[in-house]
């Protein structure tokens, strides 16, 4: 009975990886693993800074006697039963301004005590 020989050949023991192939396999995986965590830093820093890196002007807007600061990102919008509203791509700011006259006793309270209200 003849001894087949093997099909399998696995180069001494290597599993068909010489020494060669190896250095040539741990460089490439070298260098994706580099590339993979370059380009995720590279990406954040980069997408931070077109996404909101800019900064936008400060704009003051006013409307019966109240000011408030923001940026030239928003826009006067109207929201009924509010006294001024702005709105930016990403947030809405609301305002509603009240006569102290409607609150009994505003007269004599002092600002921590209308705070707590």
């Amino acid at each position: 009975m003849d001894v087949m020989e093997n099909e399998f050949r696995f180069n001494n023991g290597t599993l068909g990886i010489d020494s060669k192939n190896a250095k040539k396999t741990i460089l490439g995986i070298s260098i994706l693993v580099a590339a993979c965590i370059f380009g995720t830093i590279f990406g954040r820093y980069i997408g931070d800074w077109l996404v909101s890196g800019r900064t936008a002007a400060a704009k003051d807007f006013t409307v019966q006697g109240m000011t408030i600061t923001l940026t030239e990102n928003f826009k006067e919008d109207s929201v009924l039963g509010q006294t001024a509203s702005y709105a930016s791509k990403d947030m809405i700011v609301l305002c509603l301004r009240e006569p102290f006259a409607l609150i009994p006793g505003a007269d004599n309270m002092t600002v921590q005590q209308y705070a707590g209200l």
